[in-house]
């Protein structure tokens, strides 16, 4: 074999492992995003990684042990019901009726294991838009001058 016949063999093997390299470590990034209904609505025989899923949680649902950093709940997107389970540092603003997004592994048994949850602020920190337009719209008040 004549010397480029030889670069170009190494050359694409380099470029098949390095896509191969970029292809594996994208793969355990990735997260697609769906709704509860479409989550419940597939038919899982085995466990799913790596969903974003977000909805409302199910008034009186909220089961919590503080001791252990235990967490389940329902949430809902208004058609269908989705069990958590949650390990780890709760919210604050984490409560009956609000908006959740949760990122983890589907199981089988129709059970959501969340690795990240994130509680929606509640619309009562959002600043009042008369309140805003008093203040001279969105830049903070001037210095008082003595």
């Amino acid at each position: 074999m004549n010397r480029r016949v030889r670069i170009s063999i190494a050359v694409a093997i380099l470029g098949c492992g390095f896509a191969l390299l970029v292809g594996q470590g994208l793969k355990g990034t990735m997260i697609y995003s769906l709704t509860v209904d479409e989550v419940v609505g597939r038919n899982h025989k085995d466990p799913v990684d790596g969903l974003r899923v977000e909805g409302r949680i199910v008034s009186g649902s909220i089961v919590q042990r503080p001791a252990d950093n235990f967490l389940k709940f329902e949430m809902t997107d208004g058609k269908s019901t989705l069990p958590v389970i949650y390990r780890g540092i709760v919210p604050d603003t984490f409560g009956d009726m609000g908006e959740v997004t949760v990122e983890g592994r589907y199981l089988p048994d129709g059970g959501f294991v969340a690795d990240f949850l994130m509680a929606k602020c509640p619309s009562k920190y959002e600043m009042d838009p008369e309140a805003l337009e008093n203040r001279g719209g969105d830049h903070p008040p001037a210095p008082e001058s003595r």
